[in-house]
């Protein structure tokens, strides 16, 4: 927090050196501190508008969490780095993230998180702005961080801008939908400020084990 004050830059660049030290890890009492580290960096990395960048090491975590056959916590941050994608204005990652987590068999492929990531996809290709407010109005957002929950019922089709070859043919797209361009969301982007909300909906804790992953040392054996 004293260097994130001073110096935001650098305070990012510590945080993810950090977290490079568990991308090899294969100790699991090891591995099992790593939450704490991805946590921190993911809420700063998120604070400082690096939205692409804390996408990408969610990503990175989901290593960590499989390895550890956190299955839940595979699952939440797959749906977590795809909604920030689309905040960022970065469909096609989002959809090639999405895809290349589907393939794996660590957790997420077939769980409430890949079906509300696809949901989110499928509105944004159709450019169906009532598939996507029902889409950011599903309970299993309770799932993930109240910080990206809020970005996920922040989003609207001028969030991101679908890429020709990934939008749904005009005659599965609602007859009244409209587009936008995206805002963008790396380190040097400028983001759109999130809304307050009343009722945040989501965890309010990226390092939090969800309580279907929490195991006794002999599972782990």
């Amino acid at each position: 927090r004293t260097i994130e004050g001073s110096d935001t830059p650098r305070a990012c660049a510590l945080m993810l050196r950090a977290c490079s030290l568990f991308d090899d890890g294969e100790e699991e009492a090891q591995l099992r501190h790593s939450a704490d580290t991805f946590g921190a960096a993911v809420a700063l990395l998120l604070r400082a508008g690096c939205r692409s960048e804390t996408a990408a090491l969610l990503r990175r975590q989901v290593l960590v969490y499989a390895r550890l056959r956190r299955t839940h916590d595979v699952a939440r941050s797959e749906l977590s780095a795809v909604i920030i994608n689309l905040a960022a204005g970065e469909y096609e990652q989002a959809s090639i993230g999405c895809t290349k987590a589907e393939a794996r068999p660590d957790g997420f492929a077939g769980t409430d998180e890949a079906d509300l990531a696809r949901r989110l996809l499928a509105a944004f290709a159709a450019q169906d702005a009532d598939g996507l407010a029902a889409a950011v109005s599903d309970g299993t957002l309770a799932a993930v961080d109240n910080t990206v929950a809020l970005l996920a019922r922040d989003l609207t089709l001028a969030s991101a801008r679908v890429p020709a070859a990934y939008l749904a043919p005009p005659a599965r797209r609602p007859a009244a939908a409209g587009s936008g361009a995206a805002s963008g969301g790396g380190c040097l982007a400028s983001s759109a400020a999130a809304h307050a909300s009343e009722q945040p909906v989501g965890t309010g804790d990226f390092g939090e084990m969800a309580p279907e992953d929490e195991l006794e040392d002999d599972d782990l054996t």
